[in-house]
């Protein structure tokens, strides 16, 4: 529930800050807002939910795996036509040892 509006638009704007705790087998997925309006030539955009609902799904990827699916599926999805930046980050919390991997 925490945060703002997107980074770098207001030089005066506050943001609220937040915790999250991650555990073994955890991913947190961040993205540009290239990614969720990418759009498939017929006005659909691909969208939050879907973004969501694919990262559930491959869930069990490495951080390295589950950017590459990710970032696959929506130039699919767009035809490799991009109309902003596309950025994708994710953070895999290893099961072995609790080290987050960034990718």
């Amino acid at each position: 529930e925490e945060g703002g509006v997107i980074l770098a638009i207001f030089q005066e704007h506050s943001y609220e800050e937040g915790e999250i705790e991650l555990r073994p087998g955890d991913r947190l997925v961040m993205f540009t807002d290239g990614v969720n309006e990418a759009g498939d030539g017929d006005g659909e955009e691909f969208g939050e939910e879907r973004m969501a609902e694919l990262s559930r799904g491959a869930r069990l990827l490495s951080a390295e795996a589950l950017r590459l699916r990710l970032l696959e599926r929506v130039t699919e999805f767009c035809a490799g036509r991009f109309q902003d930046d596309v950025t994708v980050l994710v953070v895999a919390v290893s099961e072995k040892d609790d080290r987050a991997l960034i990718m």
